[in-house]
């Protein structure tokens, strides 16, 4: 399987009941056990976590066995103030290392500022001197930044040298390559994660289902769909590969609640190399549909 090395696991759904299209809520510590296994077997290479994840660091910890093998990458403390005082950054590094105690490692390959204007407020330079400061400790491999939009990297990259960024990206949501903010971070040997491939599952629901927020899209998205289905394929592997054809992104994060869910994003990743149409007709420019801060759950 050719392009599972390149899938991340997302585990926001294991520590909390996330995402607007979930229906089954979180699973239990067997499932989550039994889904890294899997997902080791066929060469996953890497999970993505953070502080703020509920119980999701915790249960990393507690199958520290079936994770091992896994790169993890986690996310800061999340901080509201502004501007950033000593303390409060102090509080991040602290927040870190119950992050690692949590998780039972001693080190992890990434940390990313979890709320990317904390970076650009007054003391984010401060913020960044002491995620350097973990990375030279050996406590962090790679430190980056995870964003929402492509003002925030943009802005964020002229300021600071990055390891690794987490951008959304879909067929929805293109944004970050239609800017040339991808070949950019490419250039610069900057580690591309992608989330939000399936925008927490919106984009392969039957349309008819659609909560009544995404009416605007409902028929849009209809052509998506008859468009998969006239190249004879399904929603899950075409979106999936879609992102995956992309050649700057470097890994691609998926979440699953469930081992059925895993097995189809892993099946659809065999899929590796089909040729898809183009698909740039169906980006969408609206903050209200592609941002799911902005959703009302």
């Amino acid at each position: 399987m050719r392009s599972a090395h390149r899938l991340g696991l997302g585990t926001v759904q294991w520590g909390s009941a996330y995402g607007i299209a979930n229906r089954t809520g979180r699973p239990s510590l067997r499932q989550i056990g039994a889904m890294l296994r899997s997902a080791n077997e066929a060469n996953v290479a890497t999970l993505d976590t953070a502080h703020g994840y509920g119980d999701a660091e915790r249960i990393l910890g507690e199958l520290h066995v079936e994770a091992a093998a896994f790169r993890v990458f986690t996310k800061t403390l999340s901080l509201t103030t502004d501007p950033l005082t000593k303390h409060e950054v102090m509080g991040v590094a602290r927040a870190f290392q119950e992050s690692l105690a949590r998780l039972r490692r001693s080190r992890v390959e990434g940390l990313l500022v979890h709320n990317p204007d904390n970076l650009l407020v007054p003391g984010g330079d401060r913020l960044w001197a002491t995620l350097c400061e973990l990375r030279a400790d050996g406590l962090a491999q790679r430190i980056g930044v995870s964003v929402y939009h492509p003002a925030q990297l943009a802005r964020i990259i002229e300021r600071f040298d990055i390891d690794v960024a987490q951008i959304p990206f879909s067929i929805y949501d293109q944004r970050f390559a239609q800017l040339g903010l991808l070949r950019k971070l490419k250039k610069s040997r900057v580690e591309v994660h992608a989330r939000g491939v399936f925008l927490q599952g919106i984009m392969v629901l039957p349309p008819h289902e659609l909560p009544q927020q995404f009416d605007s899209i409902r028929d849009h998205q209809t052509r998506l769909h008859r468009r998969m289905l006239d190249i004879g394929q399904s929603r899950v592997p075409a979106a999936l590969q879609f992102v995956l054809n992309q050649p700057e992104l470097d890994v691609v994060i998926v979440g699953t609640e469930t081992a059925s869910q895993l097995e189809e994003i892993l099946e659809a990743a065999r899929s590796d190399g089909v040729n898809l149409p183009d698909f740039t007709c169906f980006a969408l420019t609206d903050e209200e549909i592609l941002d799911p801060s902005r959703w009302s759950v």
